[in-house]
């Protein structure tokens, strides 16, 4: 008789590999294109595509802080190819990625309409939920050794809310924006 692993087994190695090939093909695709005033008027405070890849691959037990790295990269250059490709009628649109830890699977690039939306995203607050603050003295980018493009800076900021006084209740989160972020 066999004897029973507790750990999870590395399973479907090529389909990894074939998912991070899909990510690259969906980093790609924001080259060059910001979608249309259309799709973007049809969102009130913001447009936003989540990351393209399995929550498996980029958080929990079993991922792999390279991949993280690669996905966090990936988010960072296709926001930059957006900035590239803003035209003129989108100029007071703020093009930013979000990479959040350690739930990165929620990660995402974001293109707000809303400047006031903005801020109430990444400025320090205090509600009866919990508050936001912003992370000093780190860098993600440093940290992970991440490439900005042109004209992107970074801002981290650190969520602690609750939605009652249940311990269980608590959510802890970093969130590091990029792109047009100042």
């Amino acid at each position: 008789m066999q004897p029973v692993s507790v750990q999870r087994h590395r399973r479907y190695v090529p389909s990894r590999v074939a998912a991070l090939w899909e990510f690259r093909r969906w980093v790609d695709g924001f080259s060059g294109r910001l979608p249309s005033r259309r799709t973007l008027s049809g969102n009130p405070h913001y447009f936003n595509d989540k990351i393209a890849l399995d929550a498996d691959l980029i958080e929990g037990d079993h991922a792999r802080l390279e991949v993280q790295r690669q996905c966090a990269q990936g988010l960072i250059t296709a926001c930059a190819a957006l900035i590239a490709a803003k035209p003129m009628w989108a100029a007071e649109y703020r093009v930013t990625c979000l990479i959040a830890l350690p739930e990165m699977f929620t990660s995402e690039l974001c293109i707000y309409l809303d400047q006031a939306y903005y801020r109430s995203q990444v400025d320090a607050c205090t509600s009866e939920y919990g508050d936001q603050a912003p992370i000093p003295g780190r860098s993600l980018a440093a940290e992970w050794g991440l490439s900005l493009g042109p004209g992107m800076t970074e801002r981290g900021t650190q969520l602690n809310y609750s939605a009652s006084n249940d311990p269980w209740t608590r959510y802890v989160s970093e969130h590091w924006f990029y792109g047009e972020v100042a």
